[in-house]
């Protein structure tokens, strides 16, 4: 009962705090829960004295979490979102609501079929995926804006689990036109006779192994646009065979007998306070499905 009563005076302050940190600004806040900015500004002022610490400061006509506002609002998000599955789980089971989920690269293949089956199973969950680059998914995921997060780096962050999927092969591509097309037998230095076109930082990950020198001719943000310039005969690329069989329905890029080129991991990350029977759980089923469906495939060849 000890926490319960420590908790007491809290529960009436909590939805202010979270509409002005998510809003940062009193009268949106104000608007959103239909309460006036002076009764909002007066909770936020009770909470933090009670907690003893301030959560927010003043920048110019905003209000800014400080770095312990930001951690509370997490706790206070994650909460929140317990307590509501909570109550929806006492009026149904199956999952149901909107998922935010980002995808990097060539796991959107994967996730894409996965969700073609979440979709069937589960009608009532909406779904919003996102092509954006990982590099800003730690900080989202924290902050309530996405629920999980498809990816070819681990990630290690306080608050956040990250899993491994599974892994896909790679493969060294090129079109119709380019002087290796069709080859048997190609060997490394005739290879890097040739330019490649390759993913910027944020645009994807293609497992070149880094001892091996290369040409870089050019650099595209995503890699959808380099299968267009390897499948115009002018480039190389390397490219997770996934990826490359989806291009032109498989019949434009050939692949070439080169296999140096390691497998790329494949990882899935979400915060680790959320519980194992949320809808994120069964969008991660359905992935890891997939991944394994593609990697029987694969060796069947």
């Amino acid at each position: 009962m000890q926490p319960l009563r420590r908790l007491a005076p809290f529960w009436n302050w909590l939805p202010a705090f979270r509409a002005v940190a998510e809003s940062q600004h009193l009268p949106t806040a104000s608007r959103e829960l239909n309460v006036t900015a002076p009764a909002l500004s007066r909770s936020v002022k009770l909470l933090e004295a009670h907690l003893g610490q301030k959560l927010f400061r003043r920048e110019g006509r905003r209000i800014k979490l400080t770095d312990q506002g930001e951690d509370f609002l997490a706790a206070v998000r994650d909460g929140m979102r317990l307590v509501h599955k909570g109550l929806a789980d006492l009026q149904d089971t199956t999952p149901r609501g909107s998922l935010f989920i980002l995808s990097s690269g060539f796991a959107t293949h994967y996730v894409i079929d996965g969700l073609k089956e979440i979709h069937r199973r589960h009608p009532g969950l909406h779904l919003h995926v996102g092509l954006d680059p990982v590099e800003d998914a730690p900080h989202r995921l924290l902050r309530g804006e996405l629920d999980l997060a498809f990816h070819s780096h681990s990630l290690d962050v306080t608050r956040l689990k990250t899993e491994r999927l599974g892994e896909a092969g790679n493969g060294l591509y090129c079109g119709p036109g380019h002087p290796l097309y069709g080859k048997r037998k190609v060997t490394p230095e005739q290879i890097i006779e040739h330019e490649f076109v390759a993913p910027t930082v944020s645009g994807g990950y293609e497992g070149w192994p880094p001892d091996l020198p290369r040409s870089i001719g050019m650099r595209v943000s995503h890699m959808h646009l380099g299968c267009e310039v390897c499948a115009q005969g002018h480039m190389l690329a390397a490219l997770p065979d996934v990826f490359a069989r989806r291009f032109g329905d498989g019949q434009v890029l050939k692949r070439l007998p080169f296999e140096l080129l390691p497998p790329t991991p494949l990882f899935a990350t979400y915060r680790e306070h959320l519980s194992a029977r949320t809808h994120v759980e069964a969008v991660l089923e359905a992935v890891r499905t997939q991944v394994v469906k593609a990697s029987r495939r694969e060796r069947r060849k």
